[in-house]
């Protein structure tokens, strides 16, 4: 009876692991089907608009303010350094590097598709912690230490908050690219 009580529990406990791997498999990802990304006429690959997209639905964020982020940051360029040690298209500095390797499993700031996982996993945990769009771009400008020096003196919007406003704003008026 005990033997047949420890094969029913792993028996069950395969299935509940294996089924979603095994229909995630097998079919199409409902979120994907629905979602239907086109991809947009700007200098950036299709396939990293795609991965945008798609990665700005899973954190809950505006597609059109990231691209309106990375147009301000980088211009859409994957490969952008600045003088400041800030990398990719969401120009991540290098001081995030060690907790973002660690959390994420960063390796390489540069490479696109790491780059954006890490932008949004920053701009994710900014919207956890402030409420508002605004103070969120601060913060990822400035880093958190920077914008609350300006909000202790009144100060809650920049023009680097404008830029960005103004670049989702463009974004969300383009056409896609078929």
């Amino acid at each position: 009876m005990k033997n047949k009580t420890n094969k029913l529990i792993i028996v069950s406990l395969c299935l509940i692991i294996i089924s979603p791997i095994l229909i995630f498999c097998i079919s199409p990802p409902s979120w994907r089907s629905h979602l239907n990304f086109e991809a947009y006429d700007i200098p950036l690959d299709p396939e990293i608009q795609e991965f945008i997209y798609y990665m700005s639905y899973t954190y809950e964020i505006d597609f059109h303010l990231v691209m309106g982020l990375i147009k301000t940051e980088s211009g859409y360029k994957v490969d952008a350094i600045s003088k400041n040690k800030d990398y990719g298209l969401m120009q991540i500095n290098q001081v995030n590097y060690p907790w973002l390797s660690e959390n994420l499993g960063i390796t390489d700031l540069l490479d696109p598709y790491q780059n954006i996982r890490a932008g949004l996993f920053i701009l994710s945990d900014l919207y956890k912690k402030y409420e508002s769009t605004e103070r969120v771009l601060m913060a990822y400008n400035l880093g958190e230490n920077g914008a609350n020096a300006l909000w202790r003196g009144g100060i809650y919007k920049t023009k680097y908050v404008d830029k960005v406003l103004e670049n989702t704003t463009a974004f969300k008026n383009l056409k896609t690219a078929s």
